[in-house]
Parts: structure tokens; C-alpha cells; sequence
């Protein structure tokens, strides 16, 4: 009988979950790894099941057999859910594996509260920090020997906890992701097919088989206070080879017929000489104008003369769709005091959104608020530098603080130094504004739509062949015109199918 890895991505809150497409590309990694050891692997996000632990069981007892191993790739905000799986599930004593960021941020407090739910018998250990190296080799020995390998967290034969070290791989040697590990992606292959699926949700699915995460580097240049990466010990900035990315994401597009590839870096876009060989390297693959890409960045490494000049033109000939920015505030003194971010992030992720219209990148802004100590005032510039960001024809994310754990900003709030606005008539009628300038991009739409401006990449499936994406902005006449150039183009047959059932799914179903 084969090993079987069940690796379960936690990241939600119990039962505070939405549909959503692929996310975590380090499950996926270490799939890869396990398949190398002749195990059978299995991927699970747990958003699939309404982040519901009894769900989630239920699932792993479908699974499970004598030789299943349970790892879970764990956020901070998935801790809850987590435990609850393992309460619910110890009675199997599978061996149980513990990784994430969310590990990585408390391991000691983690492994401590997961070994009360299991019975002392049952192998536990957790990994702090990069997982691959301590995962490779843990496969390669006895579940009941894992407490032997001083390099991770473990329990031993009496129950008590010893003590690992922070792990770092050589990110070069790191695995390419093996996607068919995807619980998610076989049950959305299923459900597209079902024609007595709502038509929407078919569209959706077959929308998500065509998205893929593909790494590029770990680490952050920030310490921001507000997020996971803040609290980790080590954060430098290691980035894989350009050449290495560029041929990773041909091989997913090949292999799973992926065409937009989401940039899973804290700062994605940020050395000039980087981005130019990466551009150089993927534009020596012939798929390369059916593939896109998009990746999160912050203004100030966005600001020079030489990303607005010939960076940015230069990547959106090979792919760039969309860039996400990161202002987070649009308030000086918010800025500078507590985010400790340049403070002029506002003026300048104005001044990239309008070069993104120009060429044709979709820019969305994102935003935080609820920060310590921000006032009415503060939220107040954040609305106005959102309403320059909308108007210019920039996207906007926002959302209400979630103050992680362990951060500095958890840390300030607990002793005393800081503390959360409180809620007010005036505060809640600003956020209220601010959360409608979230949804609005017509802007955007009538900017890079109307007169003779090029077709932005957010709107296309082909760059060469100008064919559009199949999108309910294009009348049934622009779909049909599309549709019949897309069965003559030459397109990885998987990638072409999926289009094209969604373009039939639009045109039956406009009114």
C-alpha cells in the first residue's frame, strides 16, 4: 500500500469562508516532493467546504487508510479551524503534520494546543519556516522516528514538546508546483461539464482552471506591523532566477493549460535588472502572447523614470495584466508613524495608475483601514486619495483591519501604547463611502475602452491575435467574432476548450 499525503490549506476562519480561485502554492510544492517518494498526495482548500471542521473530517475519513499522513499548510486566521480538524479526527491517530506562516508566526503555542487534542501515541511535528528540506526528509522515515530529527518541532514518547529551529531552503532548488494534486481543480473540471449547473457558476469554474499561482521569491522588503510576514525572524528578500520563473510558468500552461499566473511574492515587481531578464526569457516561448501575469508591488519600487519608461511597456508586451499596489493608507501621519511607509505612496500610486491606463495594465490600489490611532481626519484623506485613484481609472481594494497575532501591531495594541478607533456615526458614514469606491471600476472601463486606445491585457486571451477575453462587458456580436478566431488560433487544446465553453456560456445567456 502507497503512503497518502492529505495536505489540507487552512486559511479561514470557522465557517467564515466565499468561494474563491486557487490559492497557496506551497501545498503544491510539497506534493511534488511526495509524488517523488511514490506517495499518493492529495490537496484540499478548506474554503471548499465553508472552512466547516465536521466537513473537512468527513473528508479525511473518506481518505484515510494505514498509511495516510495529515499535513496542514496553515494562516494565522485558519488556527481555530485547524484544531477543530484534528479534535474531530484524532480518534484515526494519523500522523500529523503542521507548516505555514501560521505555524512559522507562534510554533510554540501551535504544536502545544494541537498535541492536547491527540493522543501521545500519535506522531506530531510542525516546521518553522520554509517547509521543503524538513518535508523531503520526514517522508524518507518512520512516522513514529520523526521525534528524532532535532531540525523541527516534535513530540515525544512523554508528551513534551522539543524545541526545532527556523528552517531556510535554497529557493533555486525549490520544486515546481504539482497542480494535479488539486482537490479543487478536479472537482471544478467536474462541475463545469454539468450542464445542470447554474451557467454562472460553470463560467466561474472554468474561469478559476485557467488561474495559477507561480512563485518568484519569499521574503519582504517591509515590517509593515499589520501582516504575517512582520513577525517572522528571518524576511530577507531571496529571489529565484528569472529564466526559472519563465520556464515554470510554460510547463504549468502546458501541462494544466493555465494562461494568467498570479505572482505570489510580498513584492513581486521591484528590481528593474530582474523584471528585464524575466521579459527577455519568456518572450523565447512561442505561447508567450496567450499568457499573462500579475503580481502585488508598492509604489515606491514603481516610481522611477525607468519603470514608467521602458519597464513597464516592456512587460506589458510580454503578459503584465494587472499589478495590485499596496498604499494601505492615504494618510500622512498613518504613513509615517504606524505604517512606516514613504508618504508620498498616495501621489505616486496615482501617478502609476495613469501610466498603467495608458498602456493598458489594470492597477488596483489597496487599502487598510481601522489602523491604531487613526482618526476621522485620517480616514478622511484615505477617501479623498481613493476618489484620485478611482477618477484617474484605477481599481481599489479595501478592507477592515484584521490585526494578525504575534504582530507589532497585536503587540502595541496589548500594551497599551496604541489602540483601535472607535466606532462613530461620522466614522462609519466615511467607511461606508470608502467601501463603494471598492466596487466601482467603470472609470477603468471607459478610459481603456473608448476612443482608440490599444485593447488592455485585462481584456484579452491573445495579444497577437487581438482576441478578447470572454467577458459580459463585450456585446454577443464581439463574442461571436472572438470565439470563431479563437478555434483557429493555435492554443493549448485544454486552455482553448475552456474559453470556448466560456464564450457559449455568455452568448446563450445574454438577455
Amino acid at each position: 500500500m502507497k503512503m497518502q499525503i492529505l495536505i489540507i490549506d487552512v486559511k479561514c476562519q470557522i465557517n467564515k469562508s466565499k468561494l474563491q480561485f486557487e490559492e497557496g502554492v506551497g501545498p503544491y510544492k510539497l506534493a511534488t516532493l511526495a509524488k517523488r517518494q511514490g506517495a499518493e498526495v492529495r490537496v484540499f482548500q478548506d474554503h471548499l467546504y465553508d472552512a466547516d471542521p465536521e466537513k473537512i473530517a468527513k473528508i479525511i475519513r473518506t481518505f484515510e487508510n494505514k498509511r495516510t499522513i495529515l499535513a496542514f499548510s496553515l494562516l494565522t486566521n485558519g488556527l481555530p479551524t485547524m484544531l477543530e480538524i484534528i479534535r474531530l479526527t484524532a480518534d484515526l491517530k494519523l500522523p500529523v503534520m503542521i507548516g505555514g506562516a501560521g505555524a512559522t508566526i507562534d510554533p510554540k503555542t501551535v504544536i502545544a494546543q494541537a498535541a492536547e487534542l491527540l493522543p501521545i501515541a500519535t506522531p506530531l511535528i510542525l516546521t518553522e519556516g520554509d517547509g521543503e528540506n524538513a518535508f523531503a526528509q520526514l517522508l524518507k522515515i518512520k512516522p513514529k522516528n520523526w521525534q528524532n530529527y532535532a531540525e523541527i518541532w516534535r513530540r515525544n514518547d512523554y508528551g513534551i514538546i522539543k524545541e526545532g529551529h527556523f528552517q531556510l531552503c535554497k529557493i533555486d532548488d525549490s520544486p515546481e508546483a504539482d497542480l494535479s494534486a488539486s482537490q479543487q481543480r478536479r472537482l471544478f473540471l467536474h462541475l463545469s461539464a454539468e450542464t445542470n449547473e447554474p451557467w454562472q457558476d460553470r463560467y466561474n469554474y472554468l474561469r478559476s482552471l485557467t488561474n495559477s499561482q507561480v512563485e518568484c521569491g519569499r521574503g519582504c522588503y517591509y515590517r509593515c506591523g499589520y501582516c504575517n510576514t512582520s513577525c517572522l525572524r528571518h524576511q530577507e528578500v531571496r529571489k529565484k532566477p528569472a529564466g526559472q520563473v519563465a520556464r515554470e510558468i510554460i510547463n504549468l500552461h502546458r501541462r494544466y493549460g493555465i494562461t494568467f499566473f498570479s505572482l505570489t511574492d510580498n513584492v513581486a515587481l521591484d528590481r528593474p535588472y530582474y523584471w528585464r531578464e524575466f521579459a527577455k526569457r519568456l518572450a523565447e516561448f512561442p505561447e508567450m502572447p496567450q499568457l499573462f501575469f500579475g503580481g502585488y508591488s508598492a509604489p515606491h519600487f514603481l516610481s522611477s523614470k525607468e519603470w514608467h519608461s521602458e519597464l513597464l511597456p516592456l512587460l506589458c508586451e510580454v503578459g503584465l495584466r494587472s499589478i495590485i499596489v499596496g498604499v494601505q493608507s492615504g494618510s500622512r501621519r498613518i504613513l509615517k508613524e504606524i505604517i512606516h511607509r514613504p508618504i508620498n505612496d498616495p501621489e505616486e500610486a496615482l501617478e502609476l495608475v495613469k501610466r498603467g491606463v495608458e498602456l493598458g495594465i489594470n492597477i488596483k490600489t489597496d487599502f487598510i483601514i481601522g489602523h491604531p490611532t487613526e482618526t476621522t481626519a485620517d480616514l478622511q484623506d484615505t477617501y479623498e486619495q481613493m476618489k484620485k485613484i478611482v477618477t484617474a481609472g484605477g481599481e481599489t481594494f479595501v478592507r477592515k483591519l484584521n490585526v494578525i497575532p504575534h504582530s507589532r501591531y497585536d503587540q502595541r495594541l496589548k500594551s497599551g501604547e496604541w489602540s483601535l478607533p472607535p466606532d462613530s456615526p461620522e466614522r462609519l458614514l466615511l467607511e461606508n463611502k470608502i467601501f463603494a469606491l471598492k466596487r466601482d471600476d467603470s472609470h477603468y472601463r471607459l478610459l481603456v475602452l473608448a476612443g482608440n486606445r490599444p485593447m488592455p491585457n485585462k481584456y484579452l486571451i491573445d495579444r497577437r491575435l487581438k482576441i478578447i477575453y470572454p467577458h459580459k462587458i463585450f456585446s454577443v456580436e464581439q463574442l461571436k467574432e472572438a470565439r470563431q478566431k479563437l478555434i483557429a488560433a493555435n492554443m493549448i487544446e485544454s486552455a482553448k476548450r475552456r474559453y470556448l465553453m466560456m464564450f457559449d456560456l455568455l452568448i446563450d445567456n445574454r438577455p
